[in-house]
């Protein structure tokens, strides 16, 4: 198998996908008052470290929605 191809076609393909969907997505379910979240589900794989990735998104979302359990 050609991985070179496979992550080339993934990147592009994948990509424009991926976005074409998020904006299907939105477009026909609004989504949730702050209010309404009570509850988040937060992850990042790959390694310990990107836990240091993950600081600044877990705070700003504890910002963003204060009354849900993270």
């Amino acid at each position: 198998m050609n991985f070179d191809l496979a992550k080339s076609v993934d990147r592009w393909l994948g990509s424009a996908l991926g976005r074409l969907l998020g904006i299907v997505d939105a477009w026909r379910t609004p989504g949730p008052a702050v209010g309404d979240v009570r509850r988040i589900v937060m992850t990042k794989f790959w390694g310990l470290g990107n836990q240091a990735l993950l600081r600044p998104v877990y705070a700003a979302v504890r910002e963003a929605y204060p009354a849900a359990h993270l």
